[in-house]
């Protein structure tokens, strides 16, 4: 099955720029679900892949959150599942760790097959906290399916997670220039792609 990457999203001047991290994007996702416990290549659906030119700053009542990727209906087929990565990431971070980000995201889609109603159930378990929420997710994410995956991306998505709780990922991110753009709530973004005139004009 062929990796579908939408520049939908990004202006004249970002699709340039994605121009040159093209091929990487591509090489890092195929590596990544040739490490996935799921034979993503001979499944119904390949999630697809649409570029955001900015990373998203995720508001929450007692914390933040950066968001480099993340896993939500795709807005073509929303019965199924797309990737939205930022395009500062991709260009910026070394291809061990785009795979290993690309494996992780892999991770919470093969957990909303297996077990669909697990966020359901932490909103009630902590009264519609986020961030304990957020937490508990990405703690058993990690628990539950890093070791599932092949070498090496088994071993790189458990180095991405000291290289983020350290900031370095951040640190570099930051460094860049890169764009930054506040989203209230962990809804607002995918309300946001709801609303293609909110973007620069699809190209």
């Amino acid at each position: 099955m062929q990796i579908e990457i939408s520049t939908r999203y990004l202006d004249k001047d970002s699709i340039a720029r994605f121009d040159k991290v093209k091929s990487k994007t591509e090489n890092c996702y195929l590596e990544a679900l040739r490490s996935s416990p799921i034979n993503f290549l001979e499944s119904e659906y390949l999630p697809r892949i649409y570029v955001i030119p900015f990373v998203r700053k995720v508001i929450l009542p007692d914390r933040w959150i950066f968001v480099f990727n993340e896993v939500l209906p795709d807005p073509l087929e929303e019965k199924y599942k797309a990737f939205f990565p930022s395009l500062p990431f991709l260009e910026v971070i070394e291809p061990k760790f785009v795979i290993a980000n690309f494996a992780h995201e892999l991770a919470h889609v093969i957990d909303f097959a297996v077990k669909p109603n697990r966020i359901e159930e932490l909103w009630k378990k902590h009264k519609g906290n986020a961030r304990l929420v957020h937490e508990e997710l990405e703690q058993k994410i990690s628990e539950e399916y890093y070791g599932r995956f092949k070498e090496p991306a088994k071993t790189w998505l458990y180095e991405l997670d000291e290289e983020s709780n350290k900031n370095r990922v951040l640190n570099q991110i930051n460094e860049s220039g890169a764009e930054v753009r506040e989203f209230r709530g962990i809804y607002a973004f995918g309300q946001f792609l709801k609303s293609p005139e909110t973007f620069t004009k699809e190209i």
